[in-house]
This record gives structure tokens, C-alpha cells and sequence, in this order.
């Protein structure tokens, strides 16, 4: 097993592109999720490390309920893998939270009903309400930032963008332009001074507007976006009329007091938006119906069940697909001149005297591993990289192939507004002109099922909505593929 100073290394969490998360396990058998960060990673650079002792800094003071406990942190420790390879690296041993994102069950069963939406948002408020409370702003908050705990509470994660509240001069406001384009305020966009606890508050109102509509209400807060220049220039009985269209939305899905709620949180101009206070005191909020913790945990065991009776019928239309269409017979895949193969495995044609051969690991699939984008198939890993690789070109979609593994890496983005590209704050942070993802696809063999395969999405950096968007959108392509379950 895998080490780093006092912990054993188990499975990995996530990863991006600075750090990976795994499982770490103390000698007294306590569980952390360990941060782990590769000095000799060129992507976790002087301007990363930076980023990262202040995001210690500002975990380390908060100890709330709803958000994420840091434990330790050690800038320079030796991480000793299986082969005996030592890695210099730094980490972070923080809580352990093993409910997945909140996104993901928006994403995976449908938007919340507005009671689960109050239940989740006062949770929200009093997170983000202790942190500045603690002199500090988040600055990054999204869906994939809010986790859920056994108990399906939220947890707060991912300080990495936090800054003092007084500015790093200590004029009260910041300049830098980070965070994530679709929760941005329009004042970061604009590269103009602002107030971190005023962002925060923005990017809470997209979130809740996701929660209960299972959708942004626009690709970015700027003028030129087809729906938020409808709030911008306050013209947001039109911004309303276009997300109620009945062909979205049943009638009357929008509360008027919802309505009232997000249009003053998602105001243009900063002085316009309700601050926390106002927001507790909104009719939305003050006027109860909030679920309770027992309603809560009941609605995420109706969808659980939900997903079981799902589960179910995709089992019973696999079997049947099953019947109709044998597995392809195994052809070498062939590839802009290389041959891919698993390891140890033979050519089964001739003519590729030319072609550089590629042997790949075919790694083993876990079941407990967090798959939200998956689908298991009869088919041949070359034959499904075969599929996917040709629906990739028709899609004019640019991939690379993994030389170790059968994974396939590729980008995704999408355009939200142009740049003039001449502010030194862009030059600083780049331009904020595109929203983008990472995603991984890799075919894994299912353990003791010889005749069985996983082939797994995973989102390695980036949106989490884009990521979701082309995940089906490849997994709905390569339908005639997904021919098996886990357990059949």
C-alpha cells in the first residue's frame, strides 16, 4: 500500500489538475481525505502553492457543521508508493464526506421541491455566513463545492479562492479575477473592485436557482447573455416569462415570492442585491415550509428506490439487447498508425508490419468507487474504444488516448463572452471568455466476470454542467454498447 507520512493511502476520491484525492487512514484507523500535491507536478506551480497555504489559513480558524474540518497540513512530506518510488509532495488530511456532491442527485434524479430547496439554501446561509463572520470570503462557490454527509446535510469544500474580507490591501475590496464564469458576479466580469461577502451572496443565488430548476438561469452575468441582460436591465418579468415557458416548465412553477427572492439576489449593480440578513428575512424563507432532516433523508430514499425500479427496466431492455446482438467478432484496433492492444494480448491480423503497437492495462473496476457516469458492456474494450473514438471524430470532437491504460482524456467548452483582453487582471487570471471541462473516459474490467466491462466517465477539472452535458451526450451515442448491468 501506498503511504504518506502517517497515513495509509486507500482509493482515490476525485482528482484535478493540480492535486489528487484519496482515502488516507491514520494508524488508529480514523479515515481523512487526503489533498495530495506533487512537488514535481508542473501544474502545481509557485502560484498554486501560494493558493494553496492560503486556503489552509482560512480552513483551519472555521470549525461549523456545514463546513469541511482541515486537519493537517504539512508543506513537504515524502509520499512512498507500492513499487517503493518515494514522491516529494504536500497534502492536506481534511474530513472525510462520503455523500457525494449535491449537483449530482440534481443532475442524476431531477431538481429539488422548494421545500427540500429552503432546507438545503438556510444551510447554505448559515455556512457562508460563518465564514465571513471569520473575516473571510469563499469566492468560489458552486454545486460541485457543496457535498453532502452521511446524514445528507451539507458540507462547505474547496477554500482555494478564499480571501480576508478586508482585501489584500486592506481597502476593503478585491480585484483578482477568479472563480467560475456562470457564478461570477458581474462586477468580477468587469474587472472592477468588489466585495468578496457581495459575490458570495450572487453566487448562492444561481445555486439556489439551479436546486429548484435543475438549470442555470444564464451562461454568465454580463449584458450580452441572452437572459441575464434581461435582469440587467430590470426587465425581469421578461427574464421569468422565458425560464416559465410551459414547454420547460408546468404553470405557476414559479412561486412569486421565489421569483422576488433571486431577482433581488442576482441584481446588476451590488447595492441593489439583499445581503444575508435580508435574504433570512425574505417571505421566501420567513414564511416556513423549509423540509425537515426526516423529510429530507425520506426524499433521498424515494429516489434511491426510484433509481432501483429504473435500474430494473434498463436491466430488462440489456437482456434483451443481449439476445438480439452477439458481441463483434475481435478485430485489432487501429488507430492514426498504432495498433492497441491489452497487454499480453496477441495480433489477430496481419499487415500492421508498420503500425507501432500499443499494449494497454486493463484496470480492474471498484465496486464502491463513485461512478455517476457509467454503463457496462459485453463488448471488447477495443471494440468500444473503436465505437467511441469514431463517434468522437463525428462529432469533431478532439481526444487523446492514454499509451498506458484504455482511457481516453479530452476537453469540452463553450462560449459565453468575449474578452477585450487587455486588462492586467486578465493577463493575470486569463480571460474568463469560454467555460470549459476535463473529462476521462476509461473501460475497466468488471472482477470475476471475464466477459464484462465498465466504461466510466469522470470529470477531472472544469464545469460540472458541461460535463454532465457531453457524458450523456457520449453515453446516449454509444447506447447499442451498453448491454450489461453490474450484477447481471
Amino acid at each position: 500500500m501506498s503511504v504518506v507520512d502517517r497515513y495509509t493511502l486507500g482509493r482515490t476520491l476525485g482528482s484535478g489538475f493540480s492535486a489528487k484525492v484519496k482515502v488516507g487512514t491514520d494508524p488508529e484507523g480514523n479515515q481523512f481525505a487526503l489533498k495530495i500535491f506533487r512537488h514535481d507536478n508542473p501544474q502545481f506551480n509557485q502560484k498554486q502553492f501560494k493558493l494553496l497555504k492560503e486556503e489552509v489559513e482560512a480552513t483551519t480558524q472555521m470549525d461549523h457543521r456545514h463546513v469541511v474540518k482541515y486537519y493537517h497540513f504539512m508543506e513537504h512530506a515524502t509520499m512512498i508508493k507500492k513499487n517503493g518510488q518515494q514522491v516529494p509532495v504536500a497534502f492536506i488530511a481534511q474530513e472525510m464526506v462520503t455523500g457525494g456532491e449535491l449537483f449530482d442527485y440534481v443532475a442524476n434524479s431531477g431538481p429539488f421541491e422548494e421545500s427540500v430547496c429552503k432546507y438545503y439554501f438556510k444551510q447554505m446561509l448559515q455556512a457562508v455566513h460563518y465564514i465571513h463572520a471569520k473575516g473571510f470570503s469563499h469566492r468560489d462557490l458552486k454545486p460541485e463545492n457543496i457535498l453532502l454527509d452521511k446524514n445528507f446535510d451539507i458540507k462547505l469544500v474547496d477554500f482555494g479562492f478564499a480571501c480576508p474580507l478586508e482585501g489584500r490591501d486592506g481597502s476593503g475590496t478585491n480585484r483578482s479575477v477568479i472563480g467560475t464564469p456562470g457564478y461570477m458576479a458581474p462586477e468580477i466580469l468587469q474587472r472592477q473592485p468588489y466585495q468578496g461577502q457581495v459575490v458570495d451572496v450572487f453566487a448562492l443565488g444561481v445555486i439556489l436557482f439551479i436546486l429548484y430548476s435543475g438549470h442555470p438561469p444564464f451562461s454568465m452575468a454580463n449584458e450580452e447573455d441572452t437572459y441575464y441582460k434581461l435582469l440587467a436591465t430590470n426587465r425581469s418579468d421578461l427574464f421569468w416569462k422565458a425560464h416559465a415557458n410551459p414547454t420547460r416548465k408546468p404553470e405557476n412553477f414559479y412561486s412569486e415570492h421565489f421569483k422576488d427572492l433571486i431577482t433581488c439576489m442576482l441584481q446588476f449593480h451590488p447595492h441593489q442585491r439583499l445581503c444575508i440578513a435580508d435574504i433570512v428575512g425574505h417571505p421566501w424563507l420567513s414564511s416556513g415550509g423549509a423540509a425537515t432532516p426526516e423529510a429530507v433523508r425520506a426524499e433521498f430514499a424515494h429516489r434511491q428506490e426510484v433509481n432501483k425500479r429504473k435500474a430494473l427496466e434498463e436491466e430488462e431492455r440489456k437482456r434483451a439487447q443481449r439476445d438480439q446482438v452477439s458481441n463483434a467478432v475481435r478485430r485489432d484496433f487501429q488507430l492514426d498508425g498504432k495498433v492497441y492492444l491489452s497487454a499480453g494480448e496477441d495480433l489477430m491480423e496481419s499487415g500492421h508490419a508498420s503500425a507501432e503497437i500499443i499494449r494497454l492495462t486493463l484496470k480492474e473496476f471498484e465496486p464502491d468507487s463513485c461512478q455517476t457516469h457509467a454503463f457496462f458492456s459485453t463488448y471488447r474494450p477495443d471494440y468500444l474504444l473503436n465505437q467511441l473514438t469514431t463517434k468522437m471524430r463525428e462529432q469533431g470532437q478532439e481526444f487523446e488516448i492514454s499509451d498506458q491504460s484504455w482511457k481516453i482524456k479530452f476537453d469540452v467548452s463553450k462560449k459565453i463572452v468575449s474578452g477585450d483582453g487587455d486588462n492586467e487582471q486578465e493577463q493575470e487570471s486569463g480571460p474568463f471568455n469560454q467555460e470549459y471541462s476535463q473529462i476521462q473516459v476509461q473501460i475497466m474490467k468488471v472482477r470475476d466476470q471475464d466477459d464484462k466491462y465498465c466504461v466510466s466517465f469522470s470529470r477531472k477539472a472544469g464545469s460540472s454542467i458541461l460535463f454532465y452535458d457531453n457524458a450523456n451526450k457520449y453515453i446516449d451515442l454509444l447506447e447499442l454498447c451498453n448491454n450489461a448491468t453490474l450484477d447481471s
